[in-house]
């Protein structure tokens, strides 16, 4: 534990034979440094869970990013304002929290833009199938299209209770949406959770 220790004499002021009494006292810094260190650690622990969330799923990276970005941006540019000998250095830290932020957007941009691709090639596929076949394919299989797990996931359900299959991919802002397909309109369709 960090901090400075006392020793106290007795009552009598002698500390022979005596058992001295020790304080151990944490001082203000310390403790400040303690919690900074643990706050740095759950931040740096929450962008790391964010990341594996990405690289399993391909989603959520920013939703959860953006709270600890944020946060960081925020703390480094008022301790710029207000801690003038740091302000070159708390510059940098905040210039590297939005880099790092915009390129996390960017990232999730692309991904956007890549399965909705892959979701109307899917959807164009299932629209060939049906006009050269009069019906819908059982599975993406039939229809030309593999599906692929992790990043460009499609859903893809056939039922005996609709005229027409359900094909859909997860939204990849947000963990609970999802588009699907509306084969009347053929365009993809939100439905929020």
């Amino acid at each position: 534990m960090a901090g400075s220790e006392t020793v106290r004499p007795s009552k009598n002021r002698d500390t022979v034979g005596q058992a001295d009494v020790r304080e151990t006292e944490t001082s203000k810094p310390a403790r400040k440094k303690c919690y900074r260190g643990t706050a740095s650690s759950l931040l740096w622990a929450g962008g790391l869970a964010a990341f594996a969330l990405y690289m399993l799923w391909g989603m959520f990276f920013w939703l959860l990013f953006l709270p600890v970005a944020l946060l960081k941006i925020v703390q480094h540019l008022s301790a710029m304002l207000f801690r003038r000998p740091e302000r070159k250095l708390r510059a940098c830290k905040a210039a590297v929290w939005l880099v790092i932020t915009l390129i996390s957007y960017g990232i999730t941009l692309y991904r956007e833009t890549a399965v909705t691709e892959n979701a109307l090639r899917a959807a164009d596929a299932v629209e060939r199938y049906r006009a050269a076949h009069n019906a819908y394919p059982p599975n993406l299989a039939a229809a030309g299209i593999t599906e692929e797990k992790g990043l460009y996931r499609l859903y893809y359900f056939t039922s005996d209770s609709r005229p027409e299959p359900q094909l859909g991919y997860p939204s990849p802002f947000t963990p609970f949406d999802r588009y699907f397909y509306d084969f009347d309109r053929r365009e993809y369709v939100f439905y929020p959770d």
